[in-house]
């Protein structure tokens, strides 16, 4: 039984109104998160461990006494952060945005901060954020050489070589198009490069940047400190990492930049490189028309 089914008898406080005259409506929510500590986000209900579906969705209960479930725009994996995740849920609280705002920060974890509350539109059509998004932006940090960044092991993917950031570009630069491009070869899912599987992805941006290594971290060595900003109409399963992963090893020298074309036309994941692990990667914006 999970952690969110365990606390459904005992809310700390309720916002609802005491006649129950106000009509159902839907609220948004944008959720911030460091997700290192969670069993990623999708409610699981498995004995022992916790999800930030669950985590979130036992504040709402213990904020307005209503056992909801909630409607998230990203079901990010295990280990990977928000700083955008979207999430919708159906209510009867009448409280003003920035009052409900707060009372759930004060029942969330301190690993998960609700950063906006947005009242909907009475409706009886129930919004459903995944759907309705058009695009996604994701932020991938990594460090190289130099000394394991210790205070944030857990936000950022450290590798032990200082890599190429001249190859990782032109690699990006051979990755990235403005149209339509078949992305199977990046899909963490193996059905994905079957005949008939849309694999088909829009990339919005794809840059590479370096951060300024803090002056302790410079005293004891050479270092990178790199961001992979991506965004697009839609991505394939694990595809922000694993393509993360391979312009990794175009930098350390394993891939040549130059093969990216041929990786793209294989639709083979064994063709591309390693695939990232999920520490490093932020899920930053959601994208809605």
């Amino acid at each position: 039984m999970s952690r969110a089914k365990k606390l459904l008898r005992q809310p700390a406080a309720a916002l609802l109104p005491k006649d129950n005259s106000c009509p159902a409506h839907q609220v948004k929510c944008i959720i911030a998160y460091d997700g290192t500590d969670y069993n990623g986000f999708q409610a699981q209900g498995k004995e022992g461990t916790i999800t930030l579906q669950e985590a979130i969705e036992d504040a709402i209960f213990r904020t307005t006494g209503e056992a909801v479930r909630i409607r998230a725009c990203s079901r990010t994996d295990r280990g990977v952060h928000a700083r955008g995740q979207v999430i919708v849920f159906d209510t009867l609280c009448t409280a003003d945005a920035e009052k409900l705002r707060d009372a759930l920060n004060s029942r969330l974890d301190d690993a998960i901060a609700c950063l906006q509350v947005v009242p909907l539109s009475i409706s009886s059509d129930r919004m459903d954020p995944r759907k309705l998004s058009i695009g996604k932006e994701y932020e991938y940090r990594i460090v190289s050489g130099g000394v394991r960044p210790v205070h944030e092991r857990f936000q950022v993917w450290f590798v032990r070589q200082l890599v190429d950031i001249k190859s990782m570009k032109q690699a990006a630069q051979l990755l990235f198009h403005r149209e339509k491009r078949d992305y199977a070869s990046f899909s963490g899912e193996r059905d994905d490069a079957k005949e008939g599987t849309d694999t088909f992805c829009t990339l919005h941006a794809l840059d590479i940047t370096m951060d300024q290594p803090r002056q302790e971290v410079m005293n004891h060595g050479q270092q990178s400190c790199i961001r992979i900003r991506m965004s697009g109409d839609r991505f394939l399963y694990k595809m922000v990492r694993n393509i993360v992963g391979t312009l990794v090893d175009v930098g350390l020298g394993k891939i040549d930049a130059l093969s990216i074309p041929d990786i793209l036309l294989a639709r083979d994941r064994r063709q591309a490189g390693q695939g990232a692990p999920a520490k490093g990667l932020t899920l930053v914006r959601v994208y809605f028309s």
